[in-house]
């Protein structure tokens, strides 16, 4: 799922891209898979970022990853 009209924490514009595997397990190789994602959907000189929240807004209830792309 992309959402190409995110906007990250403080305001930054950005696309964001769940990621997660159709048998709800954990990647193995993250961030090796999670590069090649980003590669394959928003080329090699995109720059991507995973989010981690404070604990207070802490949601895991499945596998599921986020990656947000910068607008250069």
């Amino acid at each position: 799922m992309i959402d190409d009209n995110a906007v990250m924490p403080g305001g930054l514009p950005a696309i964001r891209a769940m990621v997660q595997r159709h048998d709800d397990k954990p990647m193995p190789r993250h961030w090796r898979e999670m590069q090649g994602i980003k590669n394959e959907l928003f080329g090699d000189e995109a720059r991507g970022i995973e989010f981690y929240p404070k604990v207070s807004e802490l949601v895991d209830d499945h596998n599921i990853y986020w990656l947000w792309v910068l607008p250069d």
